[in-house]
Order: structure tokens, then C-alpha cells, then sequence
């Protein structure tokens, strides 16, 4: 059957193959609706008369099982009136992890606007297997409305095991709203099914557009078939690992969250042509699983892999400094959606002062000559690749948007960088945010601290 631990807990085995339960602290979300699976949520904001009461609308419960990070990052980390996106799962396979996410709506309030739930969550699909995974769980908080989404404090995540039986698997959250007594219940339900190895992708640009949308669908046959393409070749000059950085961290942060694939790539192995099988051995190396053994090996093959077990990556996290973190960090994003790659990526606009160094320069038509003019380019040109990046994925990507607008309202790791990306925001986003800029008794340029980014 499918292992209960906890986390941020001391360990509770309740007989089931629950993985973890996570703590939510809930964001509030104003929705008016429930979010539709694989759609964004609906981000129309409450009714502004009596919102006291739930407008005669039944109290709601809502339930998805979903592939997206359990850190629930695309739901915590972005502004308030937004709606998350919410990719429910219709089939599964062994070894894969997913969350069961439960939700209320339409609930009563005291007049503190205090709402309170109590809840449970069993396994209902296959009947001889159903088993109680959590009950009489309490949570509370405060709402400005009940039209507002709440998300329960605590939700299981779950990895199927190799045990498991094929077939159909159902779940129940059955929720009481304390305050008027009401109840409500959803069910989900998903196929267990049989891996088969999918078709590798036949060519680059395949493969890069959905990596670029491998955040929003979480597809493990997508990711196999891009890892097995003969196209892939990530090797690539001036990069401090010589490879590809984007590629390289993104396809390390995917396969990290889905090493169930890994034993059909091993198992592909024999079958694999010499590009295929050389990314499989690097891959192995940078996720630190076991090596190949040398018997299936040409020489060729394991110089190779030890050349991969030395390889040291940079740790994206530490200052901003090259073209080659951003990538770094730009690849991680696009394999889990979760924000602290974004987080860290607009702190390269602190380096603001130096890109107006380089603009200065290139303006003079000065080259740099010694070794603190060509580390003012580098930083200058890492400012300008952030701002074109932080620019371009924005207008792209509502989850960058709205995590970069979180970051303006939030973050504390902004400096120089604050009226940059309040610049930026203003630019992708000037529905919610604009430029308050006061007058000025002289021409000199507002700072950081005399221009604010202000949300609607």
C-alpha cells in the first residue's frame, strides 16, 4: 500500500503509503469560484456589499491531487487578488509522489472574521485497502470575506509504491465548518498505471519549448523523452561547467524531483545510442546516484563517467556575479515553479550601479584595461541579463510576474536593485503597479528611496 511519515512532526505511520503531511500557514486568496483544474483561477475579487455571509451559497469543499512542488510556493509566494495555478493529475505511476490539496469556501464567520474547519481525509478507492489518513484536524484563521479560497493547514503527500496494484484510486476530504455546522465533501480520483518508455523527442527546439512549460505540467514522460533525445547535447564552452547551464540545473532539478524515472533510464541504458547514454551517465553524477558499473562500459564511456564525478557545480545561491547563474537559477525555476530561484535572481539588480558603469563606458568608447574595469563589465553585463530576463519571462509567464511582484512588496534582499524591479513591474504589470515619482525643485534622478512601487 501507499507510507505515512510526517513532516515537521515526529513520525505517525497510520498504515497507508503517505509519504509526509505538510504545514501550511493559508494565504488568502480572493476567489469568487473554485479554481478549475489545469486552469488558472478565477482572480475576480469578493462582492463588496454584506460579505458577512456567504451570499446564500452552499459551503464548498474543494479537492485536487496534483504533481506541483509541495512547497506550495505558487500559492504563498504571490499577491493577494491573484489566482494560483492548479494542475490536477488524472494518472500516476510507481514511485511517483503527488500532494492531495483540500480547500474551503462560502463558510461562516464570527464577528472577528474568524473561521474555523474541522476535516479528514481517507482513501476511499480500492474498498479493501480504504484507510483514514487524517481526521479531526483543525483549522482556523482569519478571513476578510468568505468568498475567499482557504486552504486547510495541513495536507498529505503521497508516493505510490512499487507494490502498489494497478488500477483506480480514489480519495475524500470531508470538512465541517464549526461555525454554522455545515458540511461538505469532494472526491478525487486517478489511474495507476503501467510505465512505458515514450518516443524520445526528435530535436532541440522540442526539447526547449517545454522546458519552458514543464513548471505549469509536471509530465515525467515529457522529461524522459527530452533527457532520451539524441538531440540533447548539453556540452558547451566558457560555462563554468562546460556544459549548458540552464539545461544542465534544469534537467538536475527535474530528475530530483522524479527519481522514479531513474531505473528506466538505467534500463534503457543497453538499448541507447552513444549521445543518450552519455547524458545518462552525467545525469547519475550530478544527482550523486550510484555510477554505472564499468562492465557495461566502453573505456570511452568511463573515462567519461569519472570525469563527471569530479565535476564541481556552482552553487547558484552565493552573490550574483555571471550570465551563468541567472541561467543556473533560471533553469531550476522552469523544472519546479517554486519561487526561491526567482527570489534570488532579482538581487542581480542590486548590481544596478555597476550596469550604469558599463552603459557609461561603452558610451566613452573606453575599453577596460585593468582587472577592476573587466570585473565592472562582467557585473554590468550580469545586471543587464537579469533586467532583459526578469523582462522577457514576465510578460511570458504569469508564475515569474507574480512572483517578481511579490518580491517588490517583500523581499528584504533588494537594495539598488528595489527601484529596478519596480521599474520592471511597472512595465509587465502596470495594472497593479506604477511609479510614484515626486516632484523634484531640481533635475536630479529619484532614488530608491524617493520612488516607490505601489500596488493597486
Amino acid at each position: 500500500m501507499p507510507l505515512l511519515s510526517a513532516l515537521l512532526r515526529p513520525r505517525a505511520l497510520v498504515g497507508f503509503c503517505l509519504l509526509s503531511v505538510c504545514f501550511l500557514n493559508p494565504t488568502l486568496r480572493a476567489e469568487e469560484t473554485a479554481p478549475a483544474s489545469d486552469t488558472q483561477a478565477d482572480q475576480s475579487t469578493p462582492p463588496t456589499t454584506d460579505d458577512t455571509k456567504p451570499a446564500e451559497k452552499p459551503f464548498e469543499a474543494l479537492f485536487f491531487a496534483t504533481l506541483q512542488d509541495p512547497s506550495l510556493d505558487w500559492w504563498t509566494y504571490i499577491p493577494p487578488n491573484t489566482g494560483p495555478y492548479i494542475q490536477s493529475v488524472s494518472k500516476l505511476y510507481r514511485g511517483q509522489q503527488f500532494i492531495l490539496l483540500p480547500f474551503a469556501v462560502h463558510y461562516e464567520r464570527d464577528a472577528d472574521s474568524r473561521y474555523a474547519f474541522t476535516y479528514s481525509i481517507r482513501q476511499t478507492i480500492p474498498a479493501q485497502d480504504a484507510v483514514v489518513l487524517m481526521s479531526g484536524i483543525e483549522s482556523d484563521g482569519v478571513s476578510p470575506s468568505p468568498f475567499f479560497l482557504i486552504p486547510m493547514m495541513r495536507y498529505p503527500i503521497i508516493t505510490m509504491e512499487e507494490s502498489d496494484p494497478y488500477g483506480t484510486y480514489g480519495f475524500a476530504f470531508e470538512v465541517e465548518d464549526t461555525l454554522s455546522g455545515q458540511r461538505a465533501s469532494k472526491e478525487v480520483t486517478f489511474e495507476l498505471i503501467p510505465w512505458e518508455n515514450p518516443e524520445p523527442l526528435a530535436d532541440q527546439r522540442a526539447i526547449s519549448e517545454g522546458m519552458l512549460e514543464f513548471y505549469r505540467n509536471h509530465d515525467p514522460k515529457w522529461l524522459f523523452a527530452a533527457y532520451q533525445s539524441p538531440a540533447l547535447d548539453m556540452v558547451q564552452d566558457h560555462t563554468p561547467t562546460g556544459y549548458n547551464s540552464s539545461s544542465l540545473y534544469f534537467f538536475k532539478s527535474a530528475f530530483e524531483h522524479n527519481k522514479f524515472l531513474l531505473p528506466h533510464l538505467r534500463a534503457a541504458f543497453a538499448d541507447n545510442n552513444e549521445q543518450q547514454r552519455l547524458n545518462t551517465l552525467l545525469l547519475l553524477a550530478v544527482l550523486g546516484e550510484p555510477p554505472m558499473p564499468d562492465e557495461v562500459l566502453s573505456q570511452t564511456e568511463r573515462d567519461y563517467q569519472a570525469d563527471c564525478r569530479t565535476l564541481k557545480l556552482p552553487d547558484p545561491y552565493g552573490p550574483i556575479q555571471t550570465p551563468d547563474q541567472l541561467d543556473m537559477l533560471w533553469g531550476e525555476f522552469f523544472a519546479t515553479g517554486t519561487y526561491a530561484p526567482i527570489e534570488h535572481l532579482v538581487t542581480a539588480l542590486n548590481l544596478k550601479p555597476y550596469g550604469d558603469a558599463f552603459k557609461k563606458m561603452k558610451e566613452e568608447g573606453k575599453r577596460p584595461e585593468t582587472d577592476e574595469e573587466r570585473r565592472d563589465v562582467r557585473l554590468g553585463l550580469t545586471f543587464g541579463a537579469a533586467v532583459w530576463s526578469l523582462m522577457a519571462n514576465c510578460r511570458q509567464h504569469e508564475l515569474v510576474k507574480q512572483y517578481c511582484g511579490w518580491a517588490l512588496e517583500h523581499s528584504d534582499q533588494l537594495k539598488e536593485g528595489k527601484l529596478m524591479l519596480a521599474v520592471i513591474m511597472s512595465e509587465v504589470w502596470p495594472e497593479r503597479y506604477k511609479l510614484n515619482r515626486p516632484e523634484k525643485t531640481n533635475d536630479a534622478e529619484p532614488t530608491p528611496d524617493d520612488t516607490e512601487a505601489q500596488a493597486d
